[in-house]
């Protein structure tokens, strides 16, 4: 590409000449990248098996993070000669991560685990960058894809022969876990279809995570399915958004909302919008506070004010009963101070590198904004923030081998 013959399409990504093809489907599949990423989603596995992690780490999950750190490291001695370099937008993440965790021991260290575990996420991410490196993102999502979907396929026909337990008439993850660990989990797989699947297959598995999704009632989950569904319909099969699509759609976006309201489907659209997202539920609802999360935020804000620089212990809010903020960026002010905004900063760099090099993995993971918003899972391996944070500063990839 020259500066003489401008791009026909927003969203080529810059890319390198791809190594060989893999011999044959098996050889691809048991590759060090792909088995990366079933090691990275494996953790689905024990939740199907019945584990209940409640709000914190089991012994059971702490040995699985074990295994795949020390499988990942046996993989990357395997292909240690194709490792990758990290990328720009990973080491400001791990920087700014690993300097504001070293802040909060100023205020004392109440409990070791909580480092520990932000120690292997640090490692993971460094382990699982160097394993990917730029190939494409379809090797690395493959798995996770196929995997997630096995399950919320499974869930689905547990949840409609009654077999899954209820609250309130919503539904639980499998080991009568959290509802929106399921829907992290689920919108991750949302992810990976965008990425990793034709438009075709992908849609079909768009649709039985969104109504899995909607069993649980994750409704941060739904709205950022929504909305990779909505880009994948802005870009072409080929992730590439042309400059005639987008002005098409452009032209025909007004005139299609006029003739929806004019036919009088708008109340019902919202009446049903409404009812999916349970704006107006008693207990859940806008009058609620959004499930008590204004309640959150306004202790989150006064936990900032008593230590506004360099945060808290991280053992301190399980100390004081605080379940955290629903809300990253508030948590990172309550948890961390002002020292978050060093994370804030590597986030927006991302954003800002992924822009100018791949738009349709920018426009995709820019779905995630109602999971920032509206829930706090941070230094976690579960496949939510962790798959994420390595998509969002995985380096310009590897053409695909496949078109």
């Amino acid at each position: 590409m020259t500066a003489e013959a401008p791009p026909e399409a927003w969203g080529e990504v810059e890319t390198l000449d791809a190594p060989s093809p893999a011999r044959g489907f098996w050889s691809d599949l048991f590759n060090p990248v792909s088995l990366t990423g079933l090691l990275d989603a494996g953790v689905v596995l024990l939740f199907v098996a019945g584990l209940n992690v409640g709000y914190g780490l089991s012994k059971k999950l702490e040995l699985w993070y074990a295994f795949i750190t020390i499988g990942k490291l046996v993989l990357l001695g395997m292909s240690w000669k194709q490792r990758a370099p990290l990328s720009g937008p990973a080491k400001w993440l791990i920087g700014s991560t690993t300097i504001m965790v070293l802040a909060t021991m100023v205020t004392g260290i109440g409990s070791i685990g909580p480092y520990i575990a932000v120690a292997a996420f640090l490692v993971n991410l460094v382990l699982t960058s160097m394993l990917i490196g730029r190939a494409p993102v379809s090797r690395y999502l493959i798995g996770p894809v196929l995997l997630i979907t096995v399950t919320a396929v499974y869930h689905i026909v547990l949840c409609q022969t009654h077999r899954m337990p209820t609250w309130f008439g919503r539904f639980f993850y499998f080991g009568a876990n959290q509802f929106n660990l399921g829907g992290e989990i689920e919108i991750i797989a949302c992810f990976a279809a965008a990425f990793a699947l034709p438009r075709l297959m992908a849609l079909p598995v768009l649709a039985i995570l969104l109504y899995d999704m909607d069993l649980m009632q994750a409704r941060s989950a739904i709205l950022a399915g929504f909305f990779t569904f909505v880009v994948m319909m802005l870009f072409d099969g080929k992730h590439r958004l042309t400059q005639r699509r987008a002005m098409g759609l452009l032209l025909l976006a007004p005139i299609a909302a006029l003739l929806f309201v004019g036919a009088g489907a708008g109340g019902k659209l919202a009446d049903a919008a409404s009812n999916v997202l349970l704006l107006h539920d008693s207990h859940r609802g806008i009058e609620s506070g959004g499930s008590g999360r204004a309640d959150l935020w306004e202790w989150s804000f006064q936990l900032f004010e008593e230590s506004p620089i360099v945060g808290h212990d991280l053992s301190y809010f399980d100390s004081i009963g605080f379940i955290g903020s629903h809300n990253l960026f508030i948590y990172g002010l309550a948890q961390y101070g002002l020292m978050s905004l060093f994370f804030v900063g590597s986030l927006i760099y991302s954003y800002i590198v992924l822009l100018r090099r791949d738009v349709y993995r920018f426009a995709i993971l820019s779905c995630a904004l109602p999971l920032l918003l509206f829930n706090d899972r941070f230094t976690s391996l579960n496949p939510y923030p962790f798959m994420f944070f390595v998509l969002l500063t995985k380096p310009a990839q590897f053409a695909e081998d496949t078109a």
